[in-house]
């Protein structure tokens, strides 16, 4: 039915893959116990008492922290409802087991570290830029360091064919871009040489057709123009990357590159993949001598909002830039050693005067 079709698409492609994984669970969890999953007849609190039971067997077994089992917790609640069977989940009991894992667990906001210039000028030594597959690898690292980017929208999150098409950045959704915002069209020679007209590229353009918190589907653009650091500058990094993969079609993934990904004769590229990206990114922590399992693709999105902190902009624009809905990015940003070294002396030098109080 139609209004089923509008039910099911309320939320994301990827919501929809993870609550279909987490009420798989769930469904596993009552064939194994020989009950019946959609608890017909069942009182409400014996409703919630299949819900405390499989939330609690998949916290002791699985090892599930309380952000997990609230995902859980949703995932059940979603099937149920769309249903109209009413929801299981919406018992004292519930949001009582989920608060207290919730304060057992600790603060776990940052579990990640920012990814900071030291470390993509280590993996970009690393890299072997010279191949199709090596500035791929660069590009997705600029991409997600400079624009805030989520790992789904350049990095495939398992498998190098296995990403959302509506998320990840495809080549046609990058528009090169001159001191006057005019898109530049590069082709042939003009493409491959660093001749007169590839020196009118001052910028580039990114489309986000979808992202995580886009509800209603409409996506977002940012440019971004040359850095005029010769090392890390994104602009240059997807030059270099559009040089070295001319064949490749607007379709294809912005970090793929030309590599006969499967036996199909018409799929002669893959796709850079997350785990490549928090590889890389792990070798290059550790040989600048830091803890390595601190770092991971996100860790790029959380850099970029770093560096653009400490570089003066406001947390007003980073909000913007990175399409936060609201301010909680902040519990991911770093301080920096630069503004601790700073705390005394600024404040020393301030006089602050004050109202009376009312």
């Amino acid at each position: 039915m139609l209004i089923n079709f509008y039910l099911r698409n309320s939320i994301s492609k990827g919501s929809q893959a993870t609550y279909g994984s987490h009420f798989r669970q769930y469904l596993y969890f009552c064939e194994e116990r020989s009950l019946e999953a959609w608890m017909t007849g069942l009182e409400p609190s014996e409703q919630e008492d299949r819900v405390l039971e499989f939330l609690g067997h998949q916290r002791l077994v699985r090892k599930n922290l309380a952000g997990t089992l609230k995902g859980k917790k949703a995932a059940l609640a979603y099937e149920f409802k769309r249903r109209n069977l009413g929801d299981p989940t919406s018992g004292l009991r519930v949001s009582m087991l989920l608060r207290a894992l919730t304060v057992a667990d600790g603060d776990r906001t940052r579990r990640k570290w920012p990814v900071a210039r030291r470390h993509l000028l280590t993996a970009r030594k690393m890299i072997d830029r010279s191949t199709k597959k090596g500035s791929a690898l660069w590009l997705s690292l600029s991409l997600g360091w400079f624009f805030l980017l989520r790992s789904r929208n350049f990095a495939s999150p398992g498998a190098a064919k296995d990403y959302d098409e509506n998320y990840i950045l495809q080549r046609g959704d990058i528009c090169l871009i001159d001191e006057i915002d005019k898109p530049v069209v590069l082709s042939g020679k003009a493409l491959t040489t660093a001749g007169e007209e590839a020196s009118k590229v001052t910028g580039i353009e990114i489309h986000v057709r979808i992202s995580k918190n886009d509800q209603m589907r409409v996506g977002f653009k940012r440019k971004l123009y040359r850095s005029g650091d010769d090392e890390l500058c994104v602009v240059q990094a997807y030059l270099d990357h559009l040089r070295a993969t001319v064949k490749l079609e607007p379709s294809a993934p912005v970090c793929a590159y030309e590599e006969r990904a499967t036996d199909e004769p018409d799929e002669l590229w893959a796709c850079i993949t997350r785990k490549e990206v928090t590889a890389i990114l792990r070798q290059a922590v550790r040989e600048v001598g830091e803890n390595e399992p601190d770092f991971a693709s996100h860790s790029l999105r959380i850099g970029g909002a770093t560096a653009m902190r400490s570089a003066g902009f406001s947390d007003s624009f980073i909000k913007w830039w990175g399409t936060w809905k609201t301010f909680s990015f902040l519990a991911y940003l770093a301080n920096t050693e630069a503004e601790v070294a700073e705390v005394a002396h600024r404040m020393s030098k301030v006089d602050a005067i004050v109202y009376a109080r009312d």
